[in-house]
């Protein structure tokens, strides 16, 4: 289980302290993994979530290869990965359209202004979809490709394949 430390009304803490006591008196005798998910996991927030339960943590924001690793450990999940091609897909989501090469999507890119991709690039840093989504109104309609492919990974919380694409244009360099 992956358990928000901070929400409202009950707490992360107050939460795993829950789910622990119940299964120290189920005659099931299962064992719930909880994983914190913390914005800020200095010494003593650790130690206040290993005393409420929590098997581990995870600090916000994570990668993807930060969860899939704790899955694994935990779980004993093995991944099967398969390379990568990137697609976008037509303006009514149902079928792949075209591929696109990095190359291509470079170039769209940077037909765009230096400061609008930082802008994407940061809102992705902050795995703002709401942002992203936004800033891709500014992209003109004769790039749709453009505009579709970044709204997918949007779309999917696929940030840091946007920080990625948007870094690779050079502009956050200068």
């Amino acid at each position: 289980m992956l358990m928000d430390m901070r929400m409202p009304i009950m707490d992360g803490y107050e939460a795993t302290r829950i789910i622990k006591a119940r299964e120290e008196t189920s005659i099931q005798n299962c064992k719930t993994i909880i994983i914190a998910l913390t914005a800020n996991a200095f010494e003593e927030q650790r130690e206040a979530m290993s005393k409420a339960g929590c098997d581990d943590y995870i600090n916000k924001p994570f990668r993807e290869e930060q969860l899939l690793e704790k899955l694994s450990e935990y779980l004993g999940v093995q991944y099967i990965y398969q390379e990568e091609s990137y697609q976008i897909a037509n303006a009514n989501q149902q079928e792949i359209e075209s591929m696109l090469t990095l190359t291509d999507l470079v170039n769209l890119l940077s037909e765009m202004s230096p400061e609008w991709v930082k802008q994407v690039y940061t809102a992705a840093a902050q795995c703002s979809d709401d942002l992203i989504l936004e800033l891709i109104e500014q992209i003109p309609s004769e790039n749709a490709a453009l505009r579709n492919f970044i709204k997918n990974f949007a779309h999917d919380f696929q940030f840091e394949k946007i920080m990625e694409l948007t870094s690779i244009t050079g502009v956050l360099s200068s």
